[in-house]
Formats: structure tokens, sequence, C-alpha cells
């Protein structure tokens, strides 16, 4: 393999990169479109921060620094004044002012616009300037919680899309339909980051230019091209004959990602793999609101079912830890705990659940109760191998406890932008971030399940319905004590473990494949955002 590696290289090195000042980038999940009030996907996400900028941003500990805003102002009697900075201005050269932070707002809170929640939008009850004073916001919040200059509404540029919302705020995803991200997503004054896009094709690529009217540090490299290969296994012959040189960390396989640091280590590889630990871990999500689901021996049973240190062993050669609650080990409530694997103590709670094994006819074992089979419908990304194997494997061992998997695999885009919200899956395999210090709520709350009244807002996607963990989720938003905070955060894991509200498999590790000759990448607090690329330099 490393002298496969050496040969291309050096066959294709005349034109393996581009100008030094672009760089092309291969996502592997598709993207949809830039609203950063509507997008949901996490591979949209990961390009924020080149396109669309908050009042704050997460550093990678967890911590809360300024961006648009000057600073962040100390909140006294449910208030607090943020000022814009003077040059914050919109791709067009427009100034960036409070009417688009309330029209973000706005945009949020309306239950017929789609957003991943409304707990950002819900936590704020007023923001107010004057016309004297555009760029000082007065933000009055529902209560005082230690959390109020966290997650905050993104920003929509008012000038141009205030009489798109004002038209279709009453019609179901009206505006979610006609906003110009979708319409016109080129126009310069839709974004607010270091670039802005000057070519968006669908399920192909964007290309984004820089932004001269970025209020921070100019970008050294003028041009990035971001380009979707949904096939994980055309991403090697990508790098070898230039067509991209670099990769995103969403949905770039750890199996991939582990053999190419090797490769590129025995070969003469101008390019890198870049590892970073995150707060992600891969699960399988149950649907609670589904029949056998709801019974909690059904779900402890699929959980021992499990050999999660097999599965790190046979797909990542131990490179990666078993996940036995939803905490990485990074975080500082982390407690470890050992594996509950027992397929012998996963057949009696199913036998105790009234779920018996069948010999005759064509059952093949699946188990049967009151005239139903044990089946379950089974999604994960379709293309992503590793999952695909994964997935294969077990369903292995759910079979030998009796349990059918019926696969049906999606594109990611459909899988984690539509089935997912909306239900539709018995089981489902991805990732799930659990950040440092950040409430949970929005993952699972009762108040976060996604539903067509609601738009399909709210991240609590397995339809958690749990009065302890809805208290220990508000008990976190009103702690101030960070170690206290943390100590809530525990209860909330064991509280998972001890219900099997889900089924973690393995905590990830998120890379990126960089030239070697980039420098400027930072650590994200989401662990698979670029963070900052206006300080990239080649």
């Amino acid at each position: 393999m490393a002298y496969f590696f050496t040969v291309l290289f050096l066959l294709s090195s005349s034109f393996a990169f581009a100008a030094p000042s672009s760089l092309t980038i291969a996502i592997i999940q598709e993207w949809s479109h830039f609203n950063p009030v509507t997008s949901q996907l996490a591979s949209n996400e990961s390009l924020d921060p080149f396109l669309n900028r908050k009042m704050i941003r997460h550093q990678a500990n967890g911590s809360v620094v300024a961006d648009i805003a000057v600073e962040v102002p100390t909140l006294k009697k449910n208030k607090a004044v943020w000022t814009i900075k003077p040059n914050a201005k919109w791709g067009d050269g427009q100034d960036i002012t409070c009417a688009d932070w309330h029209l973000g707002w706005q945009a949020g809170l309306n239950p017929k616009v789609s957003v991943i929640s409304r707990q950002f939008y819900n936590q704020i009850s007023n923001i107010e300037w004057t016309p004297q004073n555009p760029k000082v916001c007065t933000v009055t919040y529902i209560n005082s919680d230690w959390s109020y200059d966290r997650n905050l509404p993104s920003l929509l540029p008012s000038h141009l899309e205030k009489n798109i919302y004002d038209k279709s705020k009453n019609e179901s995803e009206g505006y979610d339909r006609n906003t110009l991200y979708i319409g016109s997503p080129t126009n310069k004054g839709l974004y607010s980051g270091p670039y802005t896009v000057t070519e968006f094709k669908l399920g192909s690529h964007v290309i984004l230019d820089r932004n001269k009217h970025f209020f921070g540090t100019q970008p050294q490299i003028e041009r990035v091209v971001i380009k979707y290969v949904s096939d994980t296994s055309a991403l090697k012959a990508h790098l070898l004959s230039g067509q991209i040189n670099a990769i995103g960390a969403v949905g770039f396989p750890p199996d991939t990602a582990l053999n190419f640091a090797e490769d590129f280590k025995a070969a003469r590889s101008p390019h890198q793999v870049r590892f970073q630990n995150s707060g992600i871990f891969q699960g399988i999500y149950f649907n609670l609101d589904k029949e056998p689901l709801k019974d909690i021996k059904v779900r402890e049973a699929l959980s021992r079912a499990v050999d999660k240190e097999r599965i790190v062993s046979a797909f990542f050669s131990n490179h990666l830890q078993a996940a036995e609650g939803i905490l990485s080990p990074q975080h500082p409530a982390y407690k470890a705990t050992s594996s509950i694997h027992s397929k012998k103590r996963a057949r009696e709670l199913l036998d105790e659940a009234g779920w018996k094994v069948v010999t005759t006819g064509n059952s093949n074992g699946i188990r049967q109760k009151n005239g139903k089979t044990l089946s379950l419908q089974f999604k994960t990304s379709a293309g992503i191998k590793v999952l695909e194997n994964i997935q294969q494997s077990v369903c292995s061992e759910f079979k030998s406890i009796g349990v059918e998997c019926i696969i049906k695999n999606e594109p990611p885009r459909l899988l984690l932008g539509q089935s997912v919200p909306r239900g539709d899956f018995d089981l489902a395999m991805y990732g799930q971030p659990v950040p440092i210090d950040l409430s949970l709520k929005n993952y699972f709350s009762s108040k976060e399940i996604p539903t067509a009244k609601n738009s399909w807002a709210g991240g609590n996607s397995i339809r958690l319905r749990s009065p302890e963990v809805d208290k220990l989720l508000i008990q976190f938003e009103k702690e101030n004590q960070l170690t206290k905070r943390h100590e809530i955060t525990l209860k909330l894991d064991e509280l998972f473990r001890q219900n099997f509200y889900l089924l973690p498999l393995y905590h990830r590790r998120e890379a990126v494949v960089i030239p070697k000759s980039l420098t400027g990448m930072q650590d994200s607090y989401e662990g698979t955002v670029f963070a900052a690329p206006e300080n990239w330099q080649l």
C-alpha cells in the first residue's frame, strides 16, 4: 500500500495541488443549504465558520468568547447589553445590526419554521435597540440562568430576508422554502463569515471566495472549494489525482482515517491526518415510541447482546474506546464502567418480557409474542462502509438472541435530515455530541421532541419522556457552580445507563486530512467543525 501511494504521488505530483491560494476539501455527507436558522445537518454545521458567524463562539475547551459581539456582557436582572462590532458587515457591505439578530430570533421562535431546537430562542423574551444605536442590542431573558451567553440565536440579513420571512411566516415551512439561501445562495449579502458563496451545486460542490467585508482577519487562502464525495473508497484516488487536497471530518470513517494515517507515514505523502478527541459517541438510538422498545427489558437485552470491545477491536484495531455511557473520557464528569455484555442475560430478559423463541415454520429462531415477530427496522448512513459493516455485525448478535433486523439504510442527508427527526425508524445508528458544560435539554428534554405540529423542531429524536431526566436538565441550567453541573451530568449518564434509553457503541475521534503545509488549524468545540478558517495558511 505504501509503495502504491508513493508511485502514484510521484506520477501525479506535477498536478496534485491547486493554486497555493486555494484549497479543495472533500465532504462525505451532503449539505443542504446555509441558512443558519433552518439548517439541520452536521455537514452544514461543519462549514458554518466559513460563511456564518454568531455573537459568540465556543472554544475547544468549552469557554465562550465574543465573535460578532465586541465582548460577552454581564447579565443584570435578566438583561444583557450586547454590542455588535462596528466593522461587522454582511458580504455585500451592509452593516450587521440588532435588526438582523432580532429577525433570526423571530424566525427561530416561529412554530411554522423548521429548526433543530427552539430552546435557544425561547430563553429570550425581547431584543431591543434604538435607531441611534442599531448595533447596541438590549436582550431580555426569560430567567437569569448562567447559560444566557451560550447557545444564542443566529443572525439573518434583515435587508434581504425580512420581506421574505414576513410574507411566508404564517405558512408551514414557508420560510424554509422561500429563503434566499435556497433561491439565491450566491448572494454575498447572506453571509457574515470570512467567505461567501460564488457557486453552489447541490450534490456536487460549493465554491467559496474571500469576503472582503469580513470583520475579522482576512483569510490568506483566497478560495475554498467544497466537493461532495459520497463514496469513501474513492477518497484516496481523489487525493492522489489532486482533485482534492483535504477531507472534512463529517462522515469521515475512523477506519479509513486510521489507514490513511499509516499510509501517509509510510509514503512520501504531502498530506497528514489530524485527529481530535471529541465529545461525540457513536450509538444505536432506540425510537422509544415504538412498542417493542418501550419495554426496558427489550432495550436492556439489545444492549447486552452487543460486544462493543469486539467492535472496536475488529473494526478499529483498538484505536477507539468502547462506550458504556454517553460521556466521553475527556468529559470532566466521565466515570469508567465495566462492560455489560452478556448474551445469556439478554436471552433471559427477552424470555421475561414474553418474547419466546419459535422453532417451527419459517421463524428462523426469531422470537414472537402474541403472534407478532420481534423484528426491528435498523437504519444507518448508506455508503459509509464501516457503519454498514458494524450494522451487519450488530444484527448478527441480535439474531443470536432471537431479534431480527430489517436493514433500510439511507443517504446521510435523508437519514439525519428527515427520518431521524420524524421518528421514521426503530433503530438508527449515528453520532451524538455531548458537549462539555452545555445543556443537554435540546437532545433529551420531553419538550424537545420533534413533531409535525412544531415543524419537526427539537433534538430529542429518540422520543424520550422521563420526568427524572427533565428534572436534572432543569437543575443543570439553574446551577451556577461548575463542579455541581458536572455532578448533575454524571447523574444523567447514570440514568441513561440504568434505563437503556440508547445503546452507546464507541467514543469517536474526529479526523481531517490536510496538506502538511497547512497551518493555523484549531481544534473545534464540536469536533467536526472547521474552526476559524480565516487563520489557515498554506
